[in-house]
């Protein structure tokens, strides 16, 4: 069994992510080991969903992004 964590916007949380039910941010793949690769693929490129061994890194680059996000952002001043 392999498992992949949910990153970013849905870490944490239980949610279904195309085919693939997350618990807490979770998913146990089970399936045959030759048909694990493309899972992955799937996973991270398109719901952000990486192997649990990068889950941490992953994350941190995510929260790096976002803030770098709310940096460039112009502030909007009060009337």
């Amino acid at each position: 069994m392999t498992k992949f964590i949910a990153v970013g916007p849905h870490a944490g949380k239980t949610i279904t992510l195309g085919r693939f039910e997350f618990v807490d941010g979770v998913y146990e793949y089970e399936g045959p080991a030759d048909e694990e690769h493309l899972v992955a693929k799937t996973l991270e490129d398109q719901f952000s969903a990486v192997r649990e061994d990068r889950a941490e890194e992953a994350q941190a680059t995510y929260d790096d992004l976002v803030a770098k996000i709310a940096l460039e952002e112009p502030k909007q001043t009060p009337s």
